[in-house]
């Protein structure tokens, strides 16, 4: 499938390269440390150099115009661009010298920011010698670049979204809508993800299921979208436009004969937290999926197999045969062009924390929202389903899990690194429902404990204006003064009122709040197993555990993996809003990769000279991309040779550093190459 283009005419040897430096200021990034005058003049005196020159900003259009003329009009067949790191702008400049005709890989990068004026920020003079010498060892591998062909490989014409919330669906949507064929997998029995289980949002005040039911029925209607519920991804192989996944996916225990009789779940002895109420309820191991969530459902009766004891009380009790306890998962696999991930978020326990788990008045946000919620344990009503008393006091308390000081006690053997990051939605959400409360229930007095209010978004600061309004009360506290939360003594009551001590900077003194129900603003946490997902299909994650961007700003929703984009929450915390919209931009990228039949990869890769290669096999191993096999030598016997998947290497050496024959080089980064370069060095 990988297609080669001619190699393009060889560049003429050495001692006649024509090179051209340019040097970038970078606004000051670079020149406010670097005599960039001086090393530009020192360029110009180096080998084989025909032009050196520096600019402001060499990645703006006047700057690449600059290098377009160059190379037109003085016939330069290499150009070195000394700037910031290739990660950022080395396709750029790639184009630049595609537009004239130049083979891109006859380009090289100097790395003069990361690399040398910040790092070294303090010493002017020592910075503008190292950045000669980074721009000597350049030019020294300039003379020895090569052109190499230009590849690419075809692309099927499907996607693949792995997340059913709001970002999958919107992804899942958009992408079908472009005429392409869509594979959506949701690893629980039901569509909606966090969202259909909240309650409004804010600030439009919408219902959360007026948002995603008319997206869940979209999708369900569309023929081009093949939705796969209770399946799991276990393993991935291939490469952009070409990949290969296997799911596992759950039986279906309950077939098209339920009558809904309800004797099933009467009988089931298993009794756990029903996540659907974020676990302020309970419910059996078989049990009837709630009206908002059955939309995509195949069933309205599911079993759920990680609790299910297999006792056959159930199957016993069904009257109509609908149960079937002895299916087991079965695999399928999906073909796919380009693959979305839309895994979403968890919500964060605060087991232990403020006495959550102990105290049944004691709920998360979430909680709080099901209960707010028509379609929640209570209909909407504010009371406690778990000892069902409404509160006359209520206290939020913000940044529960989230912007943690990294040297939280008891981390390091927690094995759990501090979430130093903000869950950006919990300021917003908490005016949200404090306003609810206010305007429905006035007689409730609440308060909200916050470290600092970010209402960042649109018309958030509106809400938070609008709970002063409503005479919320706010008192701000800090990481090292946090609230406190005592118990008082009653004879009366089972379980004893709650009592929260802060320090108010305010009035410099402590304030004693009594509760009925403490809220905790909790923090977004990546969902359960995103690490072997990450790992399955070689994604790699940030320190806050989410899945990383491959740029944020020149290259946003996209992963480091070629053709795998990332949508909504699984990239960091975000509201619904946001989610959508990252569903639909993964989705017109994906649909953009799709179209174009063909898709160029990268040259810069493993090379293998067969004559050399041992067949040990060592080099497959170290390939942490999976882009080397071993194969039979055509026209021998016995002898087997690595051979590279040019479509899934990345070029980054591992396997040639292990190879014990040097059967195995680098295009573009050659031992001739290098080699020179430590020369230009010394």
């Amino acid at each position: 499938m990988t297609i080669s283009e001619p190699t393009p005419k060889a560049v003429p040897a050495t001692d006649e390269a024509r090179i051209g430096i340019y040097i970038c200021h970078c606004g000051s990034n670079i020149a406010g440390t670097v005599d960039v005058g001086k090393v530009t003049e020192f360029a110009s005196k180096l080998t084989n150099v025909t032009i050196a020159r520096h600019y402001m900003y060499m990645c703006s259009d006047s700057g690449q115009a600059l290098i377009k003329d160059d190379i037109e009009k003085l016939r330069l067949n290499r150009v070195v661009v000394a700037s910031c790191s290739p990660r950022m702008h080395e396709p750029t400049f790639r184009k630049v010298c595609e537009s004239k005709g130049l083979n891109r890989y006859l380009f090289e990068m100097a790395n003069l920011r990361e690399q040398c004026s910040w790092a070294h920020m303090h010493e002017p003079e020592k910075a503008t010698q190292k950045a000669m010498e980074l721009v000597r060892m350049s030019v020294a591998k300039a003379r020895q670049l090569e052109p190499l062909p230009l590849m690419e490989v075809e692309v099927k014409p499907s996607a693949l979204v792995i997340g059913g919330g709001v970002a999958g669906l919107s992804a899942a949507r958009d992408v079908a809508k472009r005429g392409f064929k869509v594979t959506l997998v949701e690893s629980r029995p039901v569509l909606g993800g966090n969202l259909a289980k909240l309650h409004t949002l804010f600030p439009s005040g919408k219902e959360a299921f007026e948002v995603i039911h008319p997206i869940i029925k979209d999708v369900l209607e569309n023929t081009n979208i093949t939705t796969k519920l209770g399946a799991k991804l276990v393993s991935s192989q291939g490469f952009i436009g070409n990949f290969k996944v296997t799911l596992s996916e759950q039986p279906e225990f309950v077939n098209e004969k339920c009558n809904l009789c309800g004797e099933c779940w009467k009988v089931c002895p298993v009794e756990v937290p029903d996540n659907s109420n974020f676990n302020l309820t309970t419910r059996k191991a078989i049990y009837q999926v709630p009206d908002y969530l059955s939309q995509g459902a195949s069933s309205k009766v599911v079993v759920d197999p990680e609790h299910c004891n297999k006792c056959g009380k159930c199957a016993d009790a069904c009257k109509a045969n609908a149960i079937d306890l002895d299916l087991g998962p079965k695999e399928s696999e999906v073909e796919a062009g380009s693959i979305i991930l839309a895994t979403g978020f968890d919500s964060f326990e605060p087991t232990g924390i403020f006495l959550y788990g102990k105290n049944p008045n004691v709920l998360t946000l979430a909680q709080l929202s099901r209960i707010l919620n028509n379609d929640g344990p209570t209909n909407g009503e504010l009371f406690n389903p778990r000892n069902g008393r409404k509160p006359s006091s209520i206290v939020f308390i913000s940044c529960v899990g989230s912007r943690e000081d990294p040297e939280t006690p008891g981390k390091e053997e927690s094995g759990t690194p501090a979430r130093t990051y903000c869950s950006r939605v919990c300021c917003a959400a908490m005016a949200e429902s404090a306003n609810m409360i206010r305007e429905k229930y006035p007689d409730t007095q609440v308060y909200v404990l916050y470290r600092d209010f970010r209402a960042f978004g649109k018309g958030q600061e509106e809400l938070y204006r609008k709970s002063r309004e409503n005479l919320v009360k706010y008192i701000r506290y800090t990481s090292e003064k946090p609230p406190e939360i005592s118990t008082k003594e009653s004879s009366e009551e089972e379980v004893k009122p709650l009592v929260v001590l802060v320090w108010d900077d305010l009035i410099a003194k402590q304030v004693e709040i009594p509760a009925d129900m403490i809220v905790l603003a909790s923090a977004m946490v990546p969902p359960q197993g995103e690490t072997e997902l990450g790992q399955t299909l070689g994604v790699t994650r940030s320190r806050d555990g989410f899945f990383l961007e491959a740029h944020l700003k020149l290259n946003p929703l996209s992963s480091v993996s070629d053709g795998i984009f990332i949508a909504g929450a699984a990239q960091g915390p975000k509201d619904s809003c946001d989610s959508a919209a990252q569903g639909s931009g993964a989705a017109g990228k994906a649909s953009a990769l799709l179209a174009q039949g063909r898709v160029p990869i990268e040259s810069s890769i493993s090379f293998v000279n067969e004559d050399k290669c041992g067949g040990c096999g060592i080099c497959e191993g170290a390939c942490i991309y999976g882009a080397i096999e071993m194969k039979k030598l055509e026209g021998t016997r016995f002898k087997r040779v690595a051979h590279v998947i040019e479509a899934l290497c990345k070029g980054c050496g591992t396997c040639g550093a292990g190879c014990p024959s040097g059967a195995i080089t680098m295009k573009h980064f050659t031992d001739k190459q290098l080699t020179e370069m430590i020369k230009a060095a010394i």
